[in-house]
């Protein structure tokens, strides 16, 4: 299993980066990997999304995603089961710091149903979040300026 964490702050408003957090259906946009979501909202605040990805190989699996944005908390955990993922948990928080600024925390843990090593999958898990990061702040700083 590994898991990381990011904080930055960003130069983007919490509504906004929220907004595009929860615009689950864009992600194949931008997220690299991501082929195709659905999206099957369960209440306000809950969603079931189905993501099929392409990485190394095709995959499907589908999170349970928990949004809170008065509180600028959005978490997710792995729904059912999955021929990828094992665990797949995480969280993002959102701390609004000035008009277009914001404190931004985010975190994920994974486990894979195929062994891999765990110093791979440490720099799997840990190289790619700044880079997760950085496609969410260009994605709000695009589409929502």
């Amino acid at each position: 299993m590994a898991s990381a964490q990011i904080e930055e702050t960003l130069p983007v408003s919490r509504k906004r980066l929220l907004d595009v957090i929860r615009a689950y259906d864009e992600y194949p946009e931008f997220v690299d990997g991501v082929k195709k979501i659905q999206v099957e909202r369960l209440s306000e605040q809950k969603a079931h999304v189905t993501y099929h990805i392409h990485i190394v190989r095709e995959a499907k699996y589908i999170l349970e995603i928990e949004e809170n944005p008065e509180q600028g908390k959005v978490s997710w955990k792995l729904h059912g089961t999955s021929d990828l993922f094992q665990k797949n948990s995480g969280f993002w928080e959102i701390e609004e710091v000035g008009p277009n600024e914001s404190r931004v925390k985010y975190g994920i843990e994974v486990e894979f149903n195929i062994p891999v090593p765990g110093f791979i999958l440490n720099k799997l898990v840990k190289g790619n979040l700044p880079k997760v990061l950085e496609n969410f702040k260009n994605r709000a700083l695009r589409t929502f300026n």
